[in-house]
């Protein structure tokens, strides 16, 4: 393999690992919803909210799925943000505007041309070529997809269900506005089912083989959705969905060495971190991210 191509990008050997646990408190009313209900006769709310059964009783919770769709939404801003002009391939993560989608920056290794990334990458699993695989996710996938994944490509972050302890949900009304006329529109009258502010949900987001600048992001990420720039679920414009992360602690696994020649060192060893001794680790990674002057 080539040695420029760090091991990180991959998952052949584990390299470090770490949790970071804490809670969700939503500082305005929370709608992570299902869609409108389709049978009204039967429907006691319009527009209900998740929930599950568990250990035998129905939970409300956000979908970690929602939750790591905030993330990357909060991390590409940021690197769009601090690094412009410095970071011209970042792929949005949406539709067809993905890296995988995109056709192979280099086609040495196969005959058809214009081919796209995710179906290079494929063919080079198909025959266990690691250096072709290696190289393909090194020079075509952008950061966001490198930390988040991508098309053909598994994150290297995994943000779990964050289920909350408490079960209330309360409904607002709501009327729909004709924007020609201005007034109410027709069938206008709706009910929004919300977690009130102030319920606390479980957090937890776990990360392997992840570069200290890469950690500094997450953690950058996390200060801009507590700074209500980045909401969670629906109805964002009208009030709803600003929430913190708080009361974090950091399990960390391996030791805090560059893992490639963009990354920095850190002094860390394995053990749980919290308080005091987390925000200190927390600007040493953060400190990474904003000296990264080049971008894999």
């Amino acid at each position: 393999m080539n040695e420029e191509i760090p091991q990180w990008i991959g998952f052949e050997v584990m390299l470090r690992r770490f949790k970071l646990k804490g809670k969700i408190i939503n500082k305005e009313p929370l709608h992570v919803g299902v869609g409108r209900t389709k049978d009204k006769l039967a429907a006691t709310v319009d527009l209900p909210i998740i929930t599950m059964i568990k250990d035998g009783r129905e939970v409300v919770y956000i979908p970690g799925s929602s939750l790591k769709g905030v993330f990357r939404s909060a991390s590409t801003m940021l690197v769009r943000t601090e690094k412009k002009g410095k970071y011209k391939n970042l792929c949005s993560g949406i539709s067809v505007d993905t890296c995988g989608n995109r056709g192979l920056s280099d086609n040495d290794y196969f005959d058809e041309s214009g081919i796209k990334v995710y179906k290079a990458l494929q063919i080079a699993l198909e025959r266990h070529d690691r250096r072709q695989i290696y190289e393909i996710l090194w020079n075509n996938y952008c950061l966001m997809c490198k930390v988040y994944g991508g098309l053909n490509y598994s994150s290297h972050v995994y943000i779990g269900d964050a289920y909350s302890t408490e079960s209330v949900k309360l409904v607002k009304k709501g009327i729909a506005i004709n924007r020609r006329s201005g007034t109410a529109a027709k069938g206008a009258l709706y009910q929004i089912e919300f977690v009130p502010p102030g319920t606390i949900f479980d957090f937890e987001l776990r990360g392997v083989n992840l570069p200290n600048y890469a950690m500094g992001l997450i953690f950058k990420t996390i200060d801009l959705i507590n700074n209500g720039v980045y909401k969670i679920g629906g109805f964002k414009s009208r009030g709803f969905g600003m929430v913190k992360i708080k009361d974090l602690s950091l399990e960390f696994y391996g030791d805090g060495k560059a893992l490639d020649h963009l990354d920095k060192d850190i002094e860390i060893t394995e053990g749980v971190y919290k308080g005091e001794e987390l925000e200190k680790l927390k600007q040493e990674f953060i400190n990474a991210w904003v000296n990264l002057d080049a971008f894999p």
